[in-house]
């Protein structure tokens, strides 16, 4: 799960990075938001910290590197057999 989303986070593709969003395929995004995303540099989602909230949310913490690295709350969401992103923090939040 990690890696896919690590991988599709950090991509720079728009497409990849929406398919991890938990949006309704039809809802038009923020182009900031996608190009926000994708200049982020690589994000690594450090498994170790994830909680899992109930059976469909968890949130684990993730580090971002561009330059610096600094630590990212990120609320996932499972939909389906997937687990997307459907909120982050800057820093870790409890």
């Amino acid at each position: 799960m990690a890696r896919d989303l690590e991988a599709d986070l950090s991509s720079g593709d728009s497409s990849r990075i929406r398919k991890v969003l938990a949006v309704p395929a039809k809802e038009k995004l923020d182009p900031k938001l996608i190009s926000g995303i994708a200049s982020l540099g690589r994000i690594t989602i450090r498994e170790d910290t994830a909680v899992l909230l109930d059976d469909n949310s968890m949130r684990v913490y993730a580090d971002v590197e561009n330059g610096d690295i600094k630590t990212w709350t990120l609320l996932l969401t499972k939909q389906g057999a997937s687990w997307l992103v459907s909120s982050t923090l800057e820093g870790e939040q409890k």
